[in-house]
């Protein structure tokens, strides 16, 4: 049997020996640092994932039905305020809320055309995509252009049925202003909407 102090002093030396380190600055232990073409084909398996490809097309799908989803919302909003607040029923009780600091009604119609153009450029080249979409297999992004021209088209119907109001207002001051029902059974009145009015 060993003798208990040569066990002790054996498993001391033991220890010492993995607790020693190196004392030389000069000496450095190599880290492992990937280079920047590693760094970059890792993106590019990321980005070129199925996975990664099915989520970011989720995001744009949430993104565009939540908008609209809003504009939508606001569009019915802007109906209910008409019908329940009998102060803006009427044209003519409308331009007497008016203030000195309300901006001039051509102004008013001309931001509506304004943006109402904007949307339906970004709505041609998101049906233009969507086309080409289709015609290369690539359903998600086709589907998600749809999507996104059909906003465009929402936008500019809201915008659309402002110019109208304030082009019918004034040839019937004392009727109720005409809603967005009143609007869609007017004749043509897709072809008005996806109208850009260039020239006027």
């Amino acid at each position: 049997m060993s003798n208990p102090e040569d066990l002790r002093s054996f498993k001391i030396r033991q220890r010492g020996r993995r607790r020693t380190v190196t004392t030389d600055p000069d000496q450095t232990v190599p880290k492992s640092n990937p280079g920047p073409g590693r760094r970059y084909a890792v993106m590019a398996l990321t980005a070129l994932s199925p996975y990664h490809q099915a989520k970011r097309t989720y995001a744009s799908l949430r993104n565009v039905v939540m908008s609209g989803a809003y504009t939508i919302r606001d569009i019915n909003a802007a109906a209910a305020a008409r019908r329940h607040n009998p102060r803006i029923r009427t044209y003519r009780q409308a331009m007497a809320l008016r203030t000195r600091e309300s901006l001039p009604l051509e102004q008013i119609a001309q931001g509506a055309l304004n943006i109402k153009r904007v949307a339906l450029l970004f709505g041609a080249v998101a049906v233009a995509f969507s086309l080409g979409s289709t015609l290369s297999g690539s359903w998600f992004s086709a589907l998600t252009s749809a999507l996104f021209a059909g906003l465009c088209l929402l936008v500019s119907l809201k915008h659309e049925l402002r110019i109208w109001q304030l082009e019918s207002g004034p040839l019937q001051p004392d009727e109720p202003l005409g809603s967005l029902k009143q609007f869609i059974q007017l004749d043509g009145w897709f072809w008005r909407t996806i109208a850009p009015r260039l020239w006027k």
